[in-house]
């Protein structure tokens, strides 16, 4: 009993020295810390401290009021420590919601917050994994807002330079968008994402800033302005020099398109698409690398009604070729480099300069000679195929200027359909100038530098002045004085068609007028009277008029003597006596003027050239014996044929009306002959 008494009053002894002057109790400590109620250590560094421990039903089972607040016990049930708030039961380790809080100073590692895991486990999800598991709620897992002007609100980065996967993974399940991105400040000048890429894969999809990749019938990147006009829905910049990399590359491979552009503003003046750059290359390429395809590398759309709305515009500022270039490489493409078709009521092609340049200006360098540089195909009902016109009534250039420095022509024209019309209508409604102008540079080229040809009943070339003043019709001039060739040259493989047809259907005036250094010389006047300042001179040596003949026309030739008919008026039959006074004159070989009382659209071919005064080769005989030079002819008993004349006195006297003119050959053998014979009909 003794001993007993002598342990307990130990243990007392030495709880009570472990009670500070403060009441704090201390367990395996020997001076408790005085902030503390209760201070517990492990004498041997090797202990825990175990607090009440109940079942979940114990637990719950306690009557409690707010004033025990505080109370801890461990839940066995849930092995977890819960500690009543005053109200209800806490699990250690929960957070109440709302958290907010606001720090004045950041942490040393520079974070508000700041999760690192540093395992080695393989899970699911990633170092923090914020849900919004209520499809009610319209708010997002995660919201991150920063004041700072420097950095954003939230920089994601991957470290290690042999991870694929992407920084930022957006994906939904839903109906919405898997990522919004957007500038609420109308001042900020930058765009709602800003992607930028220094990897260059050598794949386009690999080196693109921005990629996006769709299997449906939607776009897979949007890009959305709400900022004043101007500002750009997605702006896509790359910094590599790789030539696959691109700062905006679109690529589908389903049904849809690889790209849109629009802007749903009616009142935007902006583009839908703006491409420019600073480098040697072109700011855009449109490329289509299926041989297969059916369609064109770029397809421009307007439904515009604005004079100067245009499906495609080109505009170059500086100083280069052209505001457009179509061009194919392929040299055994036989299609167009440009095809331009439209089902209104303009033009197909309009070329406008407002500067010292050209309108339009069309090129080839091929060698095939069935293409041309330019082409106007018209398969409409009316309307032209091309049309060039000039409106400045100042502008003394030519409305179409065509030149060739080949052997080919400067222009040709031509129409295949059946319709009424031009193949070629030049138009000229200014003070000067001609309508069309046709000129060849090439020094060694025989060309003419104008060919009109027809295959129809129609005119090759057809020119009309419908104007008041004295323009030309047609102008046709050689302004080089060492060509030797004419101005004009007509010709015609026909054998039934005139070469040439002047139709004059005014009340006065000439058919043709000639002029020496506008000096008239020959005129052919309305009535088809002829003038000529010099005279004429022509090949024939002969003056003829067409006669009817009995008999049949293909038995008379030329050198024929020829008398008056005695049976049919105004017509004349070959010789047939001697010294006859009926001769009228001999068959013309080659008359120098023809003369007739029929019509010049009357045919002749019943009829003979009968010359009567001029050099004519006549039919001779010797029936008066041989002919010398100077002998006065008259007929002679063989038909057709003139004899020598002898007087039947030997004075030299003849009957009048007998002599058929004098021969200017000997004829002194043979029994018939042609000679050619002054002839004058005495």
């Amino acid at each position: 009993m003794r001993n007993t008494f002598l342990l307990l009053s130990f243990l007392f002894v030495g709880c009570v020295g472990a009670i500070a002057q403060n009441k704090t109790l201390g367990v395996g400590v020997a001076t408790p810390n005085t902030n503390a109620a209760l201070h517990v250590e492990s004498p041997t560094n090797n202990q825990g401290f175990i607090m009440p421990r109940l079942t979940s039903t114990q637990r719950l089972a306690m009557t409690l009021t707010p004033s025990d607040m505080g109370l801890m016990v461990y839940d066995i049930t849930e092995t977890s420590v819960f500690t009543w708030d005053g109200t209800a039961w806490s699990e250690a380790g929960d957070i109440a919601y709302p958290i907010a809080d606001t720090i004045s100073t950041l942490p040393p590692n520079g974070a508000a917050l700041a999760i690192m895991y540093a395992g080695s486990d393989v899970g699911n999800f990633g170092v923090a994994n914020f849900q919004n598991q209520n499809p009610n709620n319209g708010y997002s897992a995660l919201f991150v807002n920063t004041n700072s002007n420097t950095n954003g609100a939230s920089d994601m980065l991957i470290s290690n330079p042999n991870n694929n996967n992407d920084v930022i993974g957006a994906s939904t399940n839903g109906k919405g968008t898997a990522g919004r991105f957007t500038v609420n400040n109308t001042n900020n000048r930058f765009a709602a994402i800003y992607a930028t890429t220094n990897g260059q894969m050598g794949l386009a999809d690999s080196s693109a800033a921005v990629l996006g990749v769709t299997s449906t019938a939607f776009s897979a990147v949007t890009g959305k302005a709400t900022g004043p006009n101007g500002s750009n829905g997605v702006t896509g910049l790359s910094n590599s020099s790789s030539a696959f990399s691109f700062a905006v590359y679109g690529n589908n491979t389903g049904g849809g398109v690889g790209g849109m552009f629009q802007i749903g503003n009616a009142g935007n003046t902006s583009n839908a698409l703006e491409a420019s750059t600073i480098g040697t290359g072109g700011a855009a390429k449109f490329k289509v690398t299926n041989a297969a395809s059916t369609t064109t590398a770029l397809w421009s759309e307007t439904n515009s009604n604005q004079p100067l709305s245009a499906a495609v515009y080109g505009l170059n500022t500086g100083t280069g070729d052209a505001a457009g270039v179509f061009r194919i490489n392929n040299a055994s493409s036989i299609r167009e480099a440009l095809f331009a078709e439209t089902n209104g009521s303009g033009a197909t092609v309009r070329g406008l300069n407002t500067g010292t340049g050209n309108g339009a200006y069309f090129r080839k360098n091929g060698a095939n000679s069935g293409s041309s540089a330019v082409w106007g195909d018209n398969f409409g009902n009316d309307g032209y195929a091309g049309i060039f016109q000039n409106i400045s009534a100042t502008n003394p250039t030519a409305a179409l200027f065509a030149e060739s420095v080949g052997p080919g022509a400067s222009i040709w024209a031509n129409k295949d359909t059946g319709e009424s019309g031009p193949a070629l209508d030049v138009t000229h409604q200014g003070t000067t100038g001609a309508a069309g102008l046709f000129t060849n540079m090439n020094a060694a080229n025989t060309s003419p530098a104008l060919s009109v040809s027809s295959g129809s009943p129609a005119a090759a070339l057809f020119s009309q002045n419908t104007g008041s003043g004295n323009g030309f019709a047609a102008l046709f001039q050689n302004t080089n004085a060492s060509n030797t060739f004419p101005p004009v040259q007509i010709a015609t493989n026909s054998n039934t068609a005139n070469a040439m047809y002047v139709n004059h259907t005014g009340s006065a005036g000439n058919f043709v007028t000639y002029a020496n250094n506008d000096v008239p010389a020959v005129r052919i006047g309305k009535d088809g009277v002829g003038y000529f300042n010099g005279g004429t001179q022509n090949s024939g040596a002969d003056v003829a008029e067409m006669f009817d003949v009995e008999g049949i026309r293909n038995e008379y030739e030329p050198g024929d003597v020829l008398i008056i008919s005695e049976s049919t008026d105004r017509t004349v039959e070959k010789s047939n006596s001697p010294n006859s006074t009926k001769v009228a004159g001999v068959y013309a070989t080659k008359p120098g003027v023809l003369l007739t009382e029929k019509s010049i659209e009357d045919k002749l071919d019943a009829l003979v050239p009968m010359g009567v005064v001029g050099v004519i080769p006549t039919k001779v005989c010797l029936e008066n014996g041989p002919i010398k030079r100077g002998d006065l002819l008259v007929t002679s008993s063989m038909k057709g044929h003139a004899m020598k004349a002898v007087s039947k006195n030997g004075d030299g006297m003849f009957p009048a009306g007998v002599i058929i003119g004098k021969a200017l050959e000997n004829f002194e053998s043979g029994s018939s002959g042609l000679i050619k014979v002054l002839v004058n009909v005495k």
